[in-house]
């Protein structure tokens, strides 16, 4: 662990990532990821209103491959950002567009059926379309945090189990927040990325922690802890999913929307962060470690889903 400056110690981490392909029609434009309840799956979904279930290890099998429940076959409501499970099992889905967020029954079954309720928040009309609650945090208490793709002076909100009483306030940060997940300690790390280069588009992303303490404030704020696209090509990167691992690390999950574009990649990605890098004298630098090879099927060859 070498030295930096003004008495602050280095950290190098591990950053893994694989490219997934599918010829399977609907797959792409992932934009929120979670934990499934099978420990070995994630569930990530897409700006089209679609759910996938994807295996954890390489090369990451497609497990299932449905529609949101309830999501109406209209372009404008389908812009699903930001997938959350609420302590009670329940899952969260955040979408842009018509600005919502609508709460399904628990894990993948729930996820594919009719919602339980859906509400919207205060404030959104004053937000385009493409810049709603992109991100969404379940505290440990039952109650969520909601953040619009806003730069700057964006808005947040503080919400009850259920959508209940509304606390409102603000969240500053050079970069947009795309996705955020709270942490055991009453902290959040927060994913925020920004376009850098329209062709083919590049981003710079930052994991962003915000210290505990940030309810007693009127306006959030962060400190950044590390780039991703210093360590990895610039995806646009929008989904993060958070799983506790031993010595009391923590293993972030993070998912690139490709946009169906051919110049873009779908790209899953994590990191194995020790707990130390939440210290603000700790800097943490993440290095990409190459995922070892493995027999990888073709599109045509990958098996189609067998969650229907």
């Amino acid at each position: 662990m070498p030295a930096g400056d003004h008495g602050q110690s280095v950290t190098k981490v591990a950053i893994r990532a694989s490219v997934l392909t599918s010829a399977i029609p609907h797959f792409g434009g992932l934009s929120g990821l979670e934990l499934a309840d099978d420990p070995a799956q994630l569930i990530a979904i897409s700006d089209r209103g679609w759910a996938v279930l994807l295996e954890k290890v390489p090369p990451h099998a497609i497990r299932g491959l449905r529609p949101i429940g309830g999501v109406p076959q209209i372009r404008a409501w389908q812009d699903a950002e930001s997938l959350r499970r609420a302590p009670d099992g329940r899952l969260w889905v955040a979408f842009e567009g018509q600005h919502r967020i609508v709460v399904h029954g628990p894990g993948w079954t729930g996820l594919v059926q009719r919602p339980q309720r859906s509400f919207r928040l205060p404030n959104l009309h004053e937000l385009e379309s493409n810049r709603g609650i992109e991100a969404l945090a379940m505290l440990p208490d039952g109650r969520a945090l909601a953040l619009s793709e806003t730069r700057r002076d964006g808005l947040a909100f503080v919400l009850e189990e259920g959508g209940r009483s509304r606390i409102s306030k603000r969240y500053n940060s050079d970069f947009p927040p795309v996705d955020a997940v709270a942490l055991a300690n009453g902290g959040l790390l927060v994913l925020v990325r920004t376009p850098v280069w329209p062709l083919p588009p590049l981003f710079a992303t930052r994991i962003d922690y915000v210290e505990p303490g940030w309810e007693d404030e009127e306006t959030i704020q962060a400190r950044p802890l590390f780039r991703i696209d210093t360590a990895l090509p610039a995806a646009n990167f929008e989904g993060m999913a958070l799983e506790p691992i031993a010595d009391g690390g923590l293993r972030l999950w993070l998912i690139s929307d490709d946009n169906f574009l051919a110049l873009q990649d779908t790209v899953l990605a994590w990191i194995d962060m020790p707990s130390n890098c939440l210290k603000p004298n700790i800097i943490c630098q993440l290095e990409r470690v190459i995922v070892p090879p493995r027999p990888s099927p073709t599109p045509r060859s990958r098996p189609n889903p067998v969650q229907r």
